[in-house]
């Protein structure tokens, strides 16, 4: 992103999920993205993409987004991809 002229609020330490969406909407960001893994089952573990509003994004929207990731993955990179 920064290579992109994009601005990025990077925490320093690992936070709270509820301090991205909250961030999010406090520094007027188009969006934010916070990278999880937890206890839960193994499904829940990725990312949650938030609208400039702190909302998260959710089914159908997300889909668009997954898409587009995975279009734009670096090429010089192996990525395994679960679709269990």
């Amino acid at each position: 992103c920064l290579s992109k002229g994009i601005k990025v609020y990077l925490f320093d330490r690992i936070v709270a999920t509820p301090l991205v969406p909250y961030c999010t909407d406090y520094y007027n960001c188009a969006s934010g993205i916070m990278v999880t893994a937890s206890h839960n089952p193994k499904d829940d573990n990725g990312f949650k993409v938030y609208w400039g509003n702190g909302c998260q994004i959710i089914p159908p929207h997300d889909a668009g987004i997954s898409e587009s990731i995975l279009a734009n993955l670096s090429p010089d990179q192996e990525y395994v991809i679960d679709e269990a």
